[in-house]
């Protein structure tokens, strides 16, 4: 199978940006393999809803908005690795927009926790009538790793606030009412409960905010 080998699944909202990451990769890590497995090829035939890309050990695809769509996103990839057979661990990671908290915009955000609007560590099902709790777990020696090659990058110092912040990310099921924001169709809230939200998260060492990363 041409899936058995893969070691990373790399994910992100937008199927432009996931092209963009694999020709990015094709480019600056494969070049000159001179192999098909590392040629930039869209193997889902449609791309009304997710594209694919695999380039040696890693296989890119786009997941749309949102835990719903991730979560099919997960489960389609998942087994299909399942079916090739793969038995090594996979890394997956998850690169795309998020809103700051506290860092100042254009700032790498690397998750070490993924929390909900309520700042729990899980993420809740309706099963069959049941209501399951799945945790959280996040790599840490990944997360070092990220932050190690951010730093080693050519002229990171020279980025000044725009670096590197390692802390809590919050996945919402919404991107108006459970961000805290204001300015949507429907608020129930005021200024002053956002602002209280806020600073309980920046209290728990959260630093972006997002609509996935649970």
């Amino acid at each position: 199978s041409r899936f058995k080998d893969v070691r990373f699944v790399l994910v992100a909202g937008d199927s432009q940006r996931v092209e963009a990451q694999a020709k990015y990769l094709a480019e600056r890590l494969f070049n000159g393999v001179g192999s098909e497995r590392y040629q930039v090829e869209q193997l889902t035939k449609s791309r009304s809803r997710f594209t694919l890309f695999k380039l040696g050990p890693c296989l890119l695809s786009n997941h749309g908005m949102g835990c719903a769509s991730m979560s099919i996103a997960l489960h389609e990839l998942f087994l299909m690795c399942q079916t090739a057979q793969v038995i090594k661990l996979i890394t997956v990671l998850r690169f795309g927009t998020c809103g700051g908290i506290g860092v100042s915009a254009g700032t790498i955000c690397i998750t070490n926790r993924a929390l909900d609007p309520m700042f729990q560590d899980f993420i809740e099902l309706k099963v069959c009538m049941r209501l399951v709790k799945r945790p959280c777990v996040i790599d840490m020696a990944t997360v070092g790793t990220l932050e190690r090659l951010c730093k080693q990058y050519p002229n990171y110092e020279e980025l000044g606030e725009y670096q590197v912040s390692v802390g809590a990310t919050i996945a919402t099921n919404d991107f108006y009412e459970e961000q805290g924001r204001t300015n949507g169709a429907i608020c129930e809230h005021t200024l002053e409960d956002k602002m209280r939200f806020l600073d309980r998260a920046r209290e728990l060492g959260v630093i972006n905010m997002e609509m996935e990363c649970n």
